[in-house]
């Protein structure tokens, strides 16, 4: 029996169920295909037929996602080869670049990146990493110095501008106001401020043109203020305050000065310079060897300069023996007191007063409050005229007889300078020893032999007891 002949179609499909058939027709296809996208035409309709068909199958969703899953694996794995990224990146930046040369796409992009940007910022983790990587980004760009420059300069013109807006300078003066006054809240950063202020402000005020503008600035705002009388009220009475205090302060300070004053010198002068014989405080005096004080009196007795076993010298005669010289003061260039004679020792003042050939007078005050006292106006030195002493002093006495004596310094004045009771017998014993001084006889002063005759008792003691000047001299 004949057997059945098979369609074209039905023997292709039965040839095709072998591999080696299929796969001699697919490269005799592509080989085929590829000649005949040689053709720019037919490879353009076979383009546009293959993107209608991508598309039409594309409006499947299962399809859609399926080629979206298929196409990120593909280049997920192609991306893990570093030379396709670079050459992919290259890519894309060129593609990038063409792409901003239309004017159009760009403002699209802009306004596509300005909505995704203010999207992703609604998460607070995200502007917190945004702004961590800016700062780092700023920081490593502020390195460069023509950075910083340019940066600078773009921001002083920007700055500038803005402030052209008057809303916009106050709100950047009430938010600068803001800072500060948090800022100073910090007690570190308040000194800091404090003291570069003051240095500074110290530093404008060396020209002398910025000091008088200052000074006329502050005196129009002092005025105006002062037209307040709220604010006059409340300065004067911070004023009256402010001295009130003032002078608190200056009690203080002054009692502070006195008592600091009394502690110094509570313990007297009592050091004894072994040079020039003064009095001294101990905080003024310096230690010296026996040796210095035996060249210093060489031929006197010092033992009795001694202040708590030790000698001592005076600021002034120590520096002079640091010079290796004789200091000017020193007792042994012949100041060298000579003892009190018996005679004058233990008178009393208006006793001395009678003797002696001039009485000084002058007034001694007080300087004020509280302060030392001094002499005020001039000093008046008058002679003494003994033949008035003789007169008041009675002719007849004993060694224990007294007189009351006033002396003023004018017979016409009613209250006397100074009153005491006198003994006529040691002004008579200190009269008889000043006459045979040389002063004395330089003033040819002597005593009476007609008063020495008239008192008997005082004979038996010296030649003579009265005084006797010659005619005009005292």
């Amino acid at each position: 029996m004949p057997r059945k002949k098979l369609s074209m179609k039905e023997r292709v499909r039965r040839k095709r169920e072998h591999d080696e058939f299929r796969q001699s027709e697919a490269a005799k296809n592509a080989v085929a295909m590829k000649l005949r996208r040689m053709d720019d035409n037919i490879r353009h309709e076979e383009q546009e037929r293959d993107t209608a068909a991508h598309a039409e199958r594309r409006q499947i969703d299962v399809y859609r996602e399926e080629e979206n899953e298929r196409n990120r694996i593909e280049h997920s794995t192609r991306r893990e080869d570093q030379s396709y990224r670079e050459v992919e990146k290259e890519r894309d930046r060129i593609e990038h670049s063409t792409r901003r040369e239309d004017e159009s796409y760009r403002e699209v992009e802009k306004e596509r990146d300005r909505i995704e940007h203010s999207t992703r910022r609604e998460d607070g983790s995200y502007r917190e990493v945004e702004k961590q990587r800016d700062r780092i980004e700023h920081s490593t760009r502020r390195e460069d110095e023509s950075y910083r420059e340019v940066e600078n300069e773009r921001n002083r013109i920007e700055h500038s501008t803005r402030r052209e807006d008057g809303s916009y300078r106050e709100v950047e003066k009430q938010r600068d106001r803001i800072e500060h006054s948090t800022r100073r809240e910090n007690e570190s950063y308040r000194e800091v401020e404090n003291e570069r202020n003051k240095i500074e402000h110290s530093t404008r005020r060396e020209n002398e043109s910025y000091r008088e503008v200052q000074n006329e600035r502050n005196r129009i705002e002092h005025s105006t203020r002062r037209e307040n009388e709220t604010y006059k009220y409340t300065e004067q009475q911070q004023n009256t305050i402010n001295k009130a205090v003032s002078r608190h302060k200056a009690q203080i300070d002054y009692a502070n000065l006195c008592k600091s004053f009394q502690s110094e010198i509570l313990d007297q002068p009592r050091w004894i310079c072994s040079s020039c014989g003064g009095l001294w405080y101990r905080s003024s005096m310096h230690p010296t060897t026996t040796e210095t004080v035996r060249k210093l009196h060489p031929k006197k007795s010092y033992a009795h300069m001694k202040v708590d076993g030790k000698y001592f010298l005076c600021g002034t005669c120590h520096d002079s023996l640091k010079n290796s010289d004789v200091p000017r003061l020193c007792m042994s260039n012949g100041l060298y007191f000579p003892p009190i004679p018996h005679q004058l020792q233990n008178m009393t003042t208006l006793e001395e007063r009678l003797v002696a050939l001039r009485l000084p007078f002058a007034q001694i005050r007080s300087l004020g409050s509280d302060r030392q006292y001094g002499i005020r106006g001039g000093v008046v030195n008058v002679p003494n005229d003994m033949d008035i002493v003789a007169k008041v002093i009675p002719r007849r006495f004993d060694e224990t007889s007294t007189v009351q004596v006033q002396l003023k310094r004018r017979i016409s004045y009613k209250h006397p300078y100074m009153f005491q009771t006198i003994r006529p017998y040691k002004v008579f014993h200190a009269a008889n020893y000043l006459v045979r001084t040389e002063l004395y006889k330089k003033e040819n002063v002597f005593l009476s032999s007609d008063w020495a005759n008239s008192v008997s008792r005082v004979s038996q003691v010296i030649n003579s007891v009265s005084f006797e000047c010659t005619p005009g001299r005292s």
